[in-house]
């Protein structure tokens, strides 16, 4: 968590790839409350991604494969530095933050999975972005 802090108050000097539990740490450091998923638990499924195009998403498709593990889920509870960038297409639960101004961005999901079909390019997007920066 302290990592997490330290990131949104623009201590870290480095970008930022929260995954599934660096994206719930990201969330809580925001003020956002981590809660079990109302679907229950969710292990190496791959699910449907919509995004806005934003952060790690700029330059992928608007509709993208990525696999969850996880039981836990970001929510909305006010307002929050960090925004909302993806969604898991079936449910709306969060699968994507951003900071506005910052290169810190959280993904639920796994995008180093073999699952995930799209998660190359995800990651690829992350370190494009930062090596261009």
């Amino acid at each position: 968590m302290a990592l997490a802090h330290h990131a949104l108050a623009g201590q870290l000097g480095m970008p930022v790839l929260g995954v599934c539990l660096g994206h719930q740490a990201l969330a809580l450091a925001d003020g956002r409350h981590v809660n079990p998923s109302p679907f229950g638990p969710i292990h190496g499924v791959p699910v449907d991604i919509e995004h806005d195009g934003s952060g790690v998403f700029s330059s992928q498709p608007s509709h993208l494969k990525m696999t969850r593990y996880n039981s836990l889920v970001a929510v909305e509870n006010g307002e929050h530095h960090l925004m909302v960038n993806a969604v898991e297409a079936a449910s709306g639960l969060i699968m994507g933050l951003r900071h506005p101004s910052m290169n810190i961005h959280g993904v639920q999901f796994h995008p180093e999975s073999i699952g995930s079909r799209d998660g190359q390019q995800l990651i690829a997007q992350f370190l494009s972005t930062q090596a261009d920066g």
